[in-house]
């Protein structure tokens, strides 16, 4: 599978979202310093109950239990049995996909909850799309843990599996495959073998062997053969030295740590600081056209230089000089184009041509999606606003120096690092 393949499915375009299209932009960026993970994948028992479901159906299908058509509806009861163990172990667990559903469930039944492939017991409005199925196969297939087809684990996954985990499950598998084929009723309070032996193996305890594993194969990536330098072991490392939110300053930190070790990483989180710089302010000036409705630009302008000034912080020609080649691969030439135009304006604190290269960058991205800009100059010169924002305050100058908007899966790297509580790294 291509590298640049990987994308991740909260950020894929749906309908109108993200109206400047800056998702394919900072995705890029974010491959040069975690090439495996996406926004919601920073579940570590999220990919064991994925690698277990997968297992699972395929012994299914060897035992003759179930044919091949019926893997989706095995792996989605596999991904309820999971979720409800880890609920029914600590309910104040908080990475679980259909969390809210999880809940309910388990609070009406009073722990007896339905475990179907059916709409009704789903815990996810779609869970195929939303659950594991979803939003963990690609991260677990770029990581090398599961094969391009849609059952099974490879060779590395399946030694893990049976050395880790099937001498517990097997003496519980004629229960546990029964309610796999034909969904049923669970007691969480009162948990039969099977449950109570998953509840164990998915516990927020991991053995020593599961941190091998999975921090070689997750938090390190290391089977990943990018285009870009893998750097995300070191990475990994800064992340769990380092305390902190989430952001400019956080970042930062992490880039200057990272000097002494290795330039390239260095250098890849410094740029993602001065993209997050750009997107991040052009972003929260668009949507604040959007609130703008019949005003003229001019008037919009000189709201801006009155709020901001006429320089904004943390960009600069050479920082969008040293960006714009790699922004243009992400994008087309036509968007780097305005993009470069209307940071330049930005730069200059010209805010009117601001405002004109926005409208320019959206009607651009709307195009190439065969849909009308958000925004655009009607007849009589004012903002005629399709998709208006009822509020939408420009954070002060002083906010703006530490705006961080987009994620670059940096969270979903940490938050992996933190759940396999890696201290040692020598």
């Amino acid at each position: 599978m291509p590298f640049l393949t990987l994308e991740d499915p909260n950020e894929k375009i749906k309908g109108s979202r993200d109206p400047l299209g800056v998702g394919p932009v900072w995705v890029r960026f974010s491959r040069h310093v975690v090439t495996n993970l996406t926004t919601p994948s920073g579940s570590v028992r999220g990919f064991t109950i994925l690698i277990l479901a997968r297992y699972f159906t395929q012994l299914l299908i060897d035992e003759g239990r179930i044919g091949k058509e019926d893997f989706l509806d095995v792996f989605l009861r596999m991904e309820q049995l999971g979720a409800y163990a880890r609920y029914a172990t600590d309910d104040s667990v908080r990475d679980i996909r259909g969390i809210e559903r999880i809940r309910k469930f388990y609070r009406e039944g009073k722990g007896r909850v339905r475990v179907q492939a059916d709409a009704q017991s789903r815990i996810l409005a779609d869970q195929k799309i939303y659950g594991l199925w979803g939003l963990f196969s690609v991260p677990a297939r770029v990581s090398d843990l599961i094969p391009d087809e849609p059952i099974g684990v490879t060779a590395l996954t399946q030694e893990f599996i049976e050395v880790n985990y099937w001498r517990e499950i097997k003496p519980v598998w004629p229960s546990l495959a029964k309610i796999l084929v034909s969904g049923g009723t669970v007691d969480c309070k009162h948990p039969k073998k099977y449950f109570s032996t998953l509840m164990d193996i998915l516990s927020s305890d991991f053995t020593a062997s599961e941190v091998q594993f999975y921090g070689d194969y997750i938090r390190d990536a290391k089977l990943v053969r990018a285009r870009f330098s893998n750097s995300q072991k070191l990475f990994s490392r800064l992340l769990s030295e380092s305390d902190g939110e989430m952001g400019r300053d956080y970042v930062l930190k992490i880039a200057r740590k990272a000097e002494k070790y290795d330039p390239g990483l260095s250098n890849s989180l410094y740029r993602i600081v001065d993209l997050e710089a750009i997107l991040a302010t052009t972003s929260v000036l668009f949507s604040y056209l959007l609130t703008s409705n019949n005003k003229k630009p001019v008037t919009i302008a000189e709201e801006i230089e009155a709020h901001w000034g006429n320089k904004v912080p943390n960009i600069s020609k050479d920082t969008m000089d040293s960006l714009i080649g790699e922004i243009k691969e992400a994008t087309s030439p036509e968007t780097a184009t305005t993009i470069r135009r209307t940071v330049k304006a930005l730069i200059e604190g010209n805010y009117l041509k601001v405002i004109n290269g926005l409208l320019d960058w959206n009607r651009i991205v709307m195009s190439g999606r065969s849909s009308a800009p958000w925004v655009s100059k009607g007849d009589n010169g004012m903002l005629d606003v399709r998709f208006p924002y009822a509020e939408h305050q420009l954070p002060t100058k002083a906010e703006l120096k530490k705006l961080w908007i987009y994620p670059y899966y940096i969270d979903s790297l940490r938050s992996v690092c933190w759940q396999l509580e890696m201290v040692d790294y020598e």
